[in-house]
């Protein structure tokens, strides 16, 4: 469909079109536009077997020793509810990336997704044991010379209140927009 319109798709493309096919469950177009990269020229990087998170195609990857491909692949099992594959990548990511704060916790939210609460107090106990602790996620913005530094759930911002509507109404316009779309709103 790309070539008919005249579209010229570079590796970027692809690692976006793939990402959505894998975070939408559409495995057999995800596999077709990943096949198609050939046609276009395009050899396959890292993030693009990574986006390709199924448990056959990461046991026959080339890249199966890159913790960007066990981590994509524990970040999509959290997200479609599978702690069984979840375990297994987690295990194998840990091998390569042992002191990953942010891994441990999106195994034990696929966990808590689930309702498996002593998983959870399991994760959060080895992290203790570990001295493995988060970071606090944070973002920031420059607007006119000013950086603004958001902090996750920080409400110290002096525009905290309308920031957050803000978010919330476009948050609201975006679900609208793209049904079925998970969005994590903290």
């Amino acid at each position: 469909m790309m070539k008919e319109e005249g579209f010229q798709p570079n590796y970027i493309t692809f690692l976006a079109v793939l990402s959505a096919c894998s975070h939408g469950g559409l495995i057999h177009q995800g596999w077709d536009y990943f096949s198609s990269m050939k046609d276009y020229g395009i050899e396959p990087r890292g993030k693009h077997y990574a986006a390709m998170v199924d448990l056959d195609f990461v046991l026959s990857s080339p890249l199966k020793d890159h913790s960007a491909t066990w981590g994509a692949l524990l970040g999509a099992c959290r997200i479609h509810g599978d702690t069984d594959l979840a375990s297994i990548a987690a295990r194998k990511f840990f091998e390569l990336e042992p002191g990953n704060a942010g891994k441990y916790v999106v195994l034990s939210n696929a966990y808590a997704n689930r309702g498996f609460w002593d998983r959870v107090k399991e994760i959060r106990g080895v992290m203790k044991e570990l001295d493995i602790m988060k970071e606090p996620a944070y973002s920031w913005i420059e607007i006119q010379g000013e950086v603004h530094l958001f902090l996750t759930r920080d409400k110290s911002h002096r525009k905290s209140e309308e920031i957050e509507s803000l978010v919330s109404e476009m948050t609201s316009v975006l679900k609208d927009a793209v049904c079925d779309l998970e969005i994590d709103e903290h």
